[in-house]
């Protein structure tokens, strides 16, 4: 009896050794992993938000005297970015202004919008600029199905089912499981492949009008396609992403023309619009492809709200016959590509005409 009890005595301490060894590497793991994440540029999470860049706020040409002050917003073609950058550059030539980018990547309109009230008081600007990049942003705003980056960008908030922001909506940090490398690494990737065929079997339509809530990934063609196919306006699917995206830029605008401030938007869209070799991989087989659609509804859904708009994808389209070469990154046929030096060049000029044309800071 005495050894038995012996033998379950050192096998339990044994056990008990291993599970503190165990939650120690654990912790190891869960540590080191959000230490990298709290880098210059990097995301990191946020309870209102769901996650936010770091630092949150990036001063742009900061100066201590009365200057005239801009906002940027977006996701990762305004987060870290050279177009903001050579924006403020330029316009300091003539007057005093300072920037502060709001930018982060993966972020929807509503993300945008819930950042830039939680720092407008604070930054007190004298302009506004969204870029909308009219590939994914319209679906950032919709989760029947919702589409994610990464499992960093797995939480987000969206609006409520009459169309209203969700009220005092915070989320709980990741729990531990979430953390570990095996899930963000393994895990959620089978998780997203099982959604794909769930879109694949059932269709995208048939999810949204059943409300199921699900993600997908950004590049899954169910999610993307139909908003560039001539016909497909009114499926459920489509119209609802749209429609949820008027209405967060209609209350974006009227919330800043309530300060007395101004809001420019400036649209672009995937690099298939404008690089041939990524049109070949990924949408020169697809029936009815319109690469101006997406571009041609934000237009029109401006004009209607009356908000101001640069069409940068015919800026880009310019800048490309000028200088015959990509404008979004390599390599060739890269689906997720953001702008070349050129490009951002091409974006900061024509905001800054438009700016100058319109005397928007005088």
């Amino acid at each position: 009896m005495f050894k038995i009890i012996k033998l379950l005595s050192i096998n339990f301490l044994v056990f008990l050794f291993l599970l503190i060894i165990g939650f120690s590497i654990l912790e190891i793991i869960i540590s080191d992993s959000e230490n990298q994440g709290e880098r210059k540029g990097s995301l990191i999470f946020d309870r209102i938000l769901g996650w936010d860049s770091f630092p949150p706020i990036e001063e742009i040409g900061k100066k201590n005297d009365s200057s005239k002050k801009i906002i940027f917003i977006g996701d990762s073609f305004t987060h870290n970015v050279k177009w903001t950058h050579e924006t403020i550059k330029t316009l300091n030539e003539k007057i005093s202004v300072e920037g502060f980018s709001l930018g982060a990547s993966g972020f929807s309109t509503i993300q945008s919008f819930i950042k830039l009230k939680k720092h407008f008081g604070e930054i007190k600007p004298d302009l506004v600029v969204l870029l909308f990049y009219a590939w994914n942003d319209m679906r950032d705003n919709y989760n029947q199905p919702g589409i994610i980056y990464s499992p960093k960008t797995e939480m987000r908030p969206y609006l409520s089912g009459n169309f209203n922001f969700e009220k005092d909506e915070i989320f709980s940090d990741l729990n531990w499981f979430k953390k570990l490398n095996i899930y963000q690494d393994i895990i959620i990737k089978y998780k997203l492949r099982i959604n794909k065929l769930i879109v694949e079997n059932l269709g995208i339509d048939f999810l949204s009008k059943n409300n199921v809530k699900l993600n997908i990934d950004y590049t899954n063609k169910d999610s993307w396609v139909p908003f560039h196919t001539k016909g497909m306006e009114k499926s459920k699917y489509v119209e609802s992403a749209w429609n949820i995206t008027e209405v967060v830029l209609k209350q974006m605008n009227e919330f800043i023309k309530a300060k007395n401030k101004k809001l420019i938007i400036i649209g672009i869209d995937n690099a298939f619009t404008i690089d041939a070799d990524v049109r070949e991989v990924w949408t020169d087989d697809i029936p009815n492809f319109d690469i101006y659609k997406n571009i041609n509804v934000l237009e029109s859904l401006c004009e209607k709200n009356n908000i101001p708009f640069i069409d940068g994808l015919s800026i880009l389209e310019r800048e490309k016959k000028k200088i015959n070469k990509k404008i979004y990154n390599y390599p060739a046929g890269n689906l997720s590509g953001h702008l070349e030096p050129e490009g951002e060049l091409a974006i900061a000029n024509s905001l800054i005409k438009f700016i100058n044309k319109n005397k928007i800071l005088e």
